[in-house]
């Protein structure tokens, strides 16, 4: 266990209160008002593409954002195996997120609750853990099987001071993972659908086996193109959910996931407009189209209005458009709602009417509506393709270039008829290119393609084994925001075999434990950089292994 771990693992006693937002109930009286809101998390000026970036996070709440992410790689995860939580108290499964400490005046135990509940209640803390881990469910549909409202809990511990004569309190505030108590029974993942952590593992191989597939199904020579062939796959291969569309309700979790949509369901079993959207944006990120989850409000040409949730994608002319897989498959034609603008009739109602933009996760919170804005008109397909040499180019600290081609239809377009130029083609993350018309093709104004831009490749300094645990040392970058390092008993690193540690650029030192003497354990790591709530990783280094005392 490690130094934070053990000094963490002491501020931990049975006072531990579940929160909870909308009606909000907590023993001894927690909240009596049903109108109360949580202090609200900040909201970023200007727009932004990733949920994540959107809100102005301490440094805690982007901390436990990376730990979400970490923790759904591989089996050494505690979203995929509670095993692997910080804490294991009083039949929970718990992970830290932060803690609070400060001073209170002598009083009674009953005062010192009451005291410690409206600190609680007045912190920042709870909104900013919702609200970051409504971002990363937002931001990463691919870990598909948590659910999407978290409970959080917290603990404290009073200490006194002789000095100041005063009690000394430190509230610790967790993610619960599981909950084993028969009257309490929780599960952060969807434990009907996927009964063991060999289920999880299972599902998430299917998931890569099943994008993989569709992807190569559905890309075509452009972005737009591209997501039109999306488009048709989810609503060729799913009915809209029959029971939700019947009202009837009692649709399972399932329905709510992007593996739904994905596997192709119908009837009882089929996705609802979480699902297909979340379907979308793992397809459209696997083939580096930009693309967000939008989630508000819905009214039909009914005037019958609800949750909902859909899309935007930037295509080749820079502007962002909506699409509603969702609408597409309930209504009669199937392209409704495809790469519509804000103020695209459809039924005679203008999209951004029908589709009003909330992004909140819970309804007493803040709502992150600084998205990228849309094009008001919808996509006007073109005859112009541009054909990039490589899909990603490697950080060199240098403006990178790319060789490009620039079709009409079949015909190459020579390059005194167009300039090139670039954006964020620096710096690792996605670079765009800026293609120009001019004279005869004056026309067609300007379009974009994009490529990302991989940071260079980490390295292993030296591995030292110990007994049960080995030391490493990784090569320095100061160029990247972390790295990640790959350990497994076998050299073929899957999912269920293989162990994930993620260090910060400034952290290039670690003793990794739990490991098993007299074994052979191999090591690779990567560097990444992120952007949007999105990683941009190098390639890995080469494999080190290393017997274990």
């Amino acid at each position: 266990m490690s130094n934070l771990k053990v000094k963490i693992s002491k501020f931990i006693t049975a006072f531990l209160i579940v929160l909870s937002i909308g009606n909000v109930p907590v023993m001894n009286d927690f909240v009596k008002s049903t109108d109360y809101v949580y202090a609200a998390s900040k909201v970023k000026k200007g727009t932004y593409e990733g949920f994540i970036e959107r809100g102005k996070f301490p440094k805690y709440a982007l901390d436990f954002y990376d730990s979400l992410y970490e923790n759904s790689l591989d089996a050494s995860g505690y979203l995929i195996d509670e095993k692997n939580a910080d804490n294991f108290k009083d039949g929970c499964y718990t992970h830290v997120i932060t803690s609070e400490s400060g001073s209170i005046d002598k009083v009674s135990k009953a005062a010192v609750e009451s005291i410690i509940e409206r600190k609680v209640i007045s912190s920042s803390i709870p909104a900013n853990c919702y609200q970051t881990y409504f971002a990363f469910y937002f931001d990463h549909p691919e870990v598909f099987w948590i659910e999407q409202s978290p409970r959080l809990k917290y603990g404290y511990t009073v200490t006194p001071n002789k000095t100041t004569g005063k009690y000394d309190y430190v509230i610790t505030y967790f993610l619960l993972i599981k909950d084993t108590n028969e009257t309490t029974k929780y599960d952060i993942r969807d434990t009907k659908k996927y009964k063991t952590t060999a289920d999880i593992i299972k599902a998430i191989n299917k998931r890569d086996a099943l994008v993989k597939k569709i992807c190569k199904t559905v890309k075509k020579k452009d972005a737009y193109q591209t997501v039109c062939a999306i488009n048709k796959y989810l609503v060729s291969h799913n009915e809209y959910n029959r029971l939700v569309l019947n009202e009837i309700g009692g649709e399972s979790k399932y329905t709510h996931q992007a593996m739904c949509a994905l596997e192709g369901n119908k009837g009882k079993k089929g996705p609802i407009c979480m699902a297909y959207s979340a379907a979308f944006k793992i397809l459209c990120d696997n083939l580096n189209i930009p693309c967000i989850n939008v989630c508000g409000e819905a009214t039909t040409a009914n005037g019958v209005t609800g949750g909902h949730q859909w899309n935007n994608v930037k295509l080749d002319d820079g502007k962002w458009y909506g699409i509603d897989v969702t609408w597409n498959d309930t209504g009669k034609v199937l392209d409704a709602y495809l790469c519509v603008g804000s103020k695209t009739k459809t039924a005679d109602v203008e999209f951004r009417k029908s589709h009003k933009v909330l992004n909140k996760g819970y309804k007493t919170l803040t709502g992150y509506k600084n998205q990228p804005e849309m094009s008001e008109t919808k996509y006007k397909p073109t005859v112009i393709r541009i054909k990039l040499k490589k899909k990603s180019l490697k950080y060199s600290g240098k403006k990178l270039k790319q060789s490009i081609v620039v079709y009409k239809n079949k015909t190459k377009i020579g390059k005194k008829y167009y300039s090139v130029t670039y954006k964020n083609n620096k710096k690792s993350g996605r670079a765009e290119v800026i293609v120009k018309f001019k004279k005869k093709y004056k026309k067609y104004g300007s379009r974009r393609a994009y490529f990302n831009i991989v940071p260079k490749n980490g390295g292993i300094v030296s591995i030292m084994p110990f007994e049960k645990s080995a030391y490493i040392k990784l090569a320095a970058d100061n160029n990247i925001d972390g790295y990640e390092i790959k350990y497994s008993l076998n050299n073929y690193f899957n999912v269920s075999n293989s162990n994930t540690k993620s260090l910060k650029k400034n952290n290039r030192e670690v003793l990794i434990e739990g490991l098993k003497s007299n074994k052979t354990y191999y090591f690779k790591v990567r560097t990444y950089v992120q952007k949007n709530g999105k990683r941009y990783y190098s390639e890995y280094s080469s494999l080190r292994g290393v017997v274990i005392n």
